[in-house]
């Protein structure tokens, strides 16, 4: 960073003809940006972060006629480069408008717009502007409990770390969308869960959690829970009035059992149980009319409800490595039915040919 200095009779801040490429967004013009009336970067080749000159372009008249200055969207795609004080301004109208804008983020691939936060120090410091902070393999022992500061983050990530437990913190959060904190030694589920209502997926995949709290019954929008590899051995009922789920990734835990309220989940597409010890599975799971993927594999299951043949949406159906001898009679209702695997169980070949003439459509595994 070379030295900037400032014409006390003009009121122009000019950095020097051979300043650095962040010279133009350095502190001392983000500091003195609202009451400098003109900035000079004749000569200069800076790099502009438009959201400092944001409620100053009305009054500012920045000279970049010599100059080649990049127009930068947040995820740092090139829009235009500025030759001319007219085309600068003219952006500058354009920058607020657009930035100023909602994102609809009905996907999480929309939050690639956002830069990522990697380092804590620089995130405090722009808190206001932080959407997206990572803390992913930093060999963190423990997360900084002062994350409420975080008032716009959408995505918070923490995986590959050596954290046991999670500080209260990360759920006051207050638009927190994505929690990502896979790949730790957690062994509990944060019962403050609730505290961050704006909730829509929740990855704690391998980690020594042994169970779920009822309070994370209490998170409307709620999309998507990945637990998978953990030490957990039950569902919760209360986690029937999750009427936002649609997956549920549970696979390589040490449950038993399904919750009776599974029924409730009127919106789950997609269910993935294996390699767990579940020996029954509800009758309720017939209730599920938009469940396409049910995996149930690798359990001790020795019979299947006969309800179940009124999962009409079910596309995927994985019975692999179970106790099965039969499938109920009325499978021949699963007319959208592509896909069953019924190998490692005790269905006999001789019944192969009978349950294939039940699902002619049907690729089945055996």
């Amino acid at each position: 960073m070379r030295c900037e200095r400032q014409d006390a009779k003009m009121h122009i801040l000019r950095p020097k003809h051979s300043a650095s490429a962040n010279d133009a967004t350095s502190p001392l013009i983000q500091k003195n940006i609202q009451t400098i009336p003109r900035l000079d970067l004749f000569h200069n080749q800076p790099r502009l972060k438009p959201y400092i000159f944001f409620g100053v372009w009305s009054k500012k008249l920045l000279d970049c006629s010599v100059s080649k200055v990049p127009i930068r969207q947040p995820n740092g795609q090139i829009l235009a480069y500025m030759n001319s004080k007219i085309t600068f301004l003219l952006l500058l109208v354009a920058f607020p408008l657009a930035m100023s804008a909602q994102i609809d983020l009905t996907t999480r691939n929309q939050l690639q717009a956002y830069p990522r936060y990697t380092r804590i120090n620089l995130a405090r410091q722009e808190a206001n502007m932080v959407r997206r902070l990572d803390l992913s393999m930093h060999e963190l022992f423990e997360i900084p409990t002062d994350l409420a500061i975080f008032k716009n983050c959408l995505e918070f990530s923490f995986s590959e770390n050596k954290l046991t437990v999670l500080p209260d913190a990360v759920f006051q959060m207050p638009n927190l969308q994505y929690i990502t904190g896979f790949k730790n030694l957690l062994g509990n589920f944060p019962k403050n869960v609730d505290d961050c209502q704006s909730l829509q997926e929740i990855d704690l995949s391998w980690n020594r959690i042994g169970g779920l709290p009822k309070e994370i019954g209490n998170l409307p929008n709620l999309r998507i829970l990945k637990l998978n590899n953990n030490l957990i051995k039950a569902i919760p009922y209360e986690a029937g009035t999750l009427a936002s789920l649609e997956e549920i990734h549970m696979s390589v835990n040490q449950m038993e059992r399904l919750p009776s309220s599974l029924n409730q989940m009127q919106n789950l597409k997609r269910l993935d149980v294996s390699y767990n010890f579940i020996t029954e599975v509800p009758a309720c799971i017939g209730e599920l009319k938009n469940l396409e993927y049910l995996d149930l594999s690798f359990n001790m299951i020795g019979q299947l409800p006969d309800s179940i043949a009124y999962c009409e949406n079910l596309k995927v159906l994985n019975l692999r490595g179970n106790r099965l001898k039969a499938l109920p009679g009325e499978i021949t209702r699963m007319k959208n039915l592509k896909e069953l695997d019924l190998k490692k169980n005790k269905i006999t070949p001789k019944q192969h040919a009978a349950i294939q003439a039940k699902l002619p459509y049907c690729k089945i595994y055996f």
